[in-house]
This record gives C-alpha cells, sequence and structure tokens, in this order.
C-alpha cells in the first residue's frame, strides 16, 4: 500500500530520493569504466588471473569513494530540508 502524500515515510522517501539516485549512478557509472578498462586490457587482467580481484577490489575502493562523495550533500541535507523548499 503507497504512503500518503503527507505522512512522514513518503516524505524522507521523496526528500532522499536525489541523493539515492545519484549514489547508484555513481556506482553504475564506476562499474562500466571498470568493465571497459577491464575489456581494454583483458590479456594482462587473464594472464594473472584476478579478474574477480579486480572487481571485488574494485566495488570496495568505489563504496569508499561514493562515501567521499556523499559527504557534503549529506551534510547539507538537514539545512536544505530545514529551511522548506
Amino acid at each position: 500500500m503507497p504512503s500518503a502524500p503527507n505522512s512522514l515515510r513518503w516524505r524522507i522517501q521523496t526528500s532522499l530520493q536525489p541523493l539515492i539516485l545519484f549514489a547508484v549512478r555513481l556506482l553504475m557509472i564506476l562499474t562500466a569504466a571498470r568493465i571497459l578498462l577491464v575489456v581494454w586490457q583483458g590479456e594482462r587482467v587473464l594472464a594473472v588471473d584476478m579478474l574477480a580481484t579486480i572487481f571485488v577490489q574494485g566495488l570496495r575502493f568505489d563504496l569508499v569513494l561514493l562515501g567521499l562523495a556523499m559527504v557534503i550533500p549529506v551534510l547539507v541535507f538537514p539545512l536544505v530540508a530545514s529551511t522548506g523548499r
């Protein structure tokens, strides 16, 4: 059952939606870049047999980068949300 437009849950979901979309898009872009790099350097990656390691460690680094990219928006969010915009 969808939440009513005036409920707290609905307001939180709609307020956080831009931050969540930014995070998802950033992870998609970084993953696509890593896939392209692996395809480009495929011979070297297969020669050392580290395909899984590249993607696992890449995801780890992407999450760190995402955390750094989200610091300022998350800190500013309460200020903007409290102004009634």
